[in-house]
């Protein structure tokens, strides 16, 4: 039998998705199989500790995303050009501060230059180990080489964001009241987000007409 990895993505600083392929020939039939899979394996001072197999790598990537999730604190959202500046400073100063996952979030750029600024974003999180993700368009997950998509109440559905963002990539979800919350906590199967979101807490320009939620929920 041969295997081989033909293809890897590093997950934050400890984890690292690996599609494999193996095949073997039977010594009597000379029928040959071909598999392919994806594994997620733990990394330590050089060493793999633990290595997951999946059905496939996507399978493998969406694993390791989830973990990362799981064990996250802090979510910051940017504009592509705050106050019309680089944003790599304040990424690097908030990373640095402890953010586990970054989202770029802007209305106001064509799709050209959201995907170029996207690069400094997925930079940035790869340099710190964090989550990437980007606001609204599950279209665009892939063009951005994000982990995942933030949606609203208002945007696409979370299923549907899976279909179009891809079987490896995180949905988020926002809310703003807890029936809203409630609802996405209990929704199942491709319904149920990854990530939900509370607020706004305060009123906020970036919410111009949305009352805020308070800390109720």
């Amino acid at each position: 039998p041969t295997w081989e990895v033909t293809a890897s993505r590093s997950l934050g600083s400890d984890l690292v998705g690996l599609a494999t392929r193996m095949r073997v020939r039977g010594r009597a039939s000379g029928i040959e199989v071909d598999a392919h899979g994806g594994w997620l394996a733990r990394i330590a001072d050089g060493r793999m500790t633990e290595a997951v197999l999946h059905q496939s790598f996507d399978d493998a990537l969406l694993d390791g995303r989830r973990r990362l999730l799981d064990r996250a604190h802090l979510y910051f959202v940017c504009e592509a050009h705050p106050s019309g500046s680089d944003p790599r400073p304040l990424l690097e100063a908030a990373l640095r501060g402890g953010v586990d996952l970054v989202q770029l979030r802007d209305k106001e750029i064509d799709d050209e230059h959201l995907v170029a600024a996207a690069r400094g974003f997925r930079q940035a999180a790869d340099t710190h180990g964090a989550l990437f993700f980007v606001n609204d368009r599950p279209d665009l997950v892939g063009a951005c080489d994000a982990d995942g998509v933030h949606v609203g109440q208002d945007d696409i559905a979370v299923t549907q964001a899976r279909q179009v963002a891809g079987p490896a990539a995180l949905v988020g979800l926002s809310t703003h009241s807890p029936a809203q919350f409630d609802a996405a906590a209990a929704a199942e199967g491709g319904a149920r987000p990854d990530q939900i979101s509370v607020g706004p807490v305060w009123e906020t320009p970036t919410k111009e007409g949305r009352a805020a939620a308070g800390l109720e929920y």
